[in-house]
């Protein structure tokens, strides 16, 4: 029987864990960093990182399959656009923050090095 670790990095799970505690940790801290930047850090590595579970195991069914940097980089600016330009124009619900693009930006870079590899790297950590 094939483990998680064949479809997805170890690191995936880190980064959920990070994030669900981050949403635990507001209910008792107020803090704006970890409210407002926290999750945008975190927002893109668990965007693809989900999103590449599918291609592997749905879609393309080949534990091999990586995200280019062009897509990862297409990713990166949609969000920065749509969240950060095209949202706050049309609601107030939205705030532009310049530094929430730098934030995806960081998101993705943790992305690409730490999720996005062929899946036989981590896999032989079993």
């Amino acid at each position: 029987m094939k483990s998680i670790y064949h479809i997805i990095s170890p690191v995936y799970f880190l980064i959920l864990l990070c994030w669900i505690t981050s949403l635990l940790l507001r209910q008792f801290i107020s803090s704006d960093w970890l409210t407002s930047y926290v999750d945008d850090i975190l927002c893109l590595p668990i965007v693809l990182g989900f999103a590449l579970i599918i291609q592997r195991k749905v879609v393309l069914k080949h534990s091999l399959f990586c995200f280019s940097r062009l897509q990862i980089t297409a990713v990166w600016l949609y969000f920065s656009v749509v969240f950060e330009l095209i949202f706050p124009f049309i609601t107030n619900a939205y705030i532009t923050d310049w530094l929430d693009i730098g934030c995806y930006g960081l998101g993705v870079i943790i992305f690409a090095l730490a999720i996005n590899q062929p899946i036989t790297k981590t896999a032989s950590l079993q």
